[in-house]
């Protein structure tokens, strides 16, 4: 069995869980920055999606913010 990181739900197949990488690879995050198993879309929790969900809702004002600054210097 695999465990989710987040809410701790049981999957029987690996095929239920996605491997998240703590540090997103296209910052340049890498498996040793450390990774952490989720329920997969429309398994357990849907944690993975979810997370995902959450930091986009983080990110993107920052992103807009720091863009715009970048283009008025």
């Amino acid at each position: 069995m695999i465990k989710c990181k987040k809410c701790g739900y049981e999957h029987i197949n690996e095929s239920d869980v996605d491997l998240h990488h703590i540090v997103p690879k296209w910052i340049g995050g890498k498996d040793i920055d450390g990774r952490a198993y989720l329920c997969k879309e429309n398994k357990g929790k849907d944690c993975h999606r979810r997370l995902h969900k959450h930091l986009y809702e983080i990110i993107k004002p920052i992103i807009k913010n720091i863009t715009n600054k970048w283009l008025k210097e």
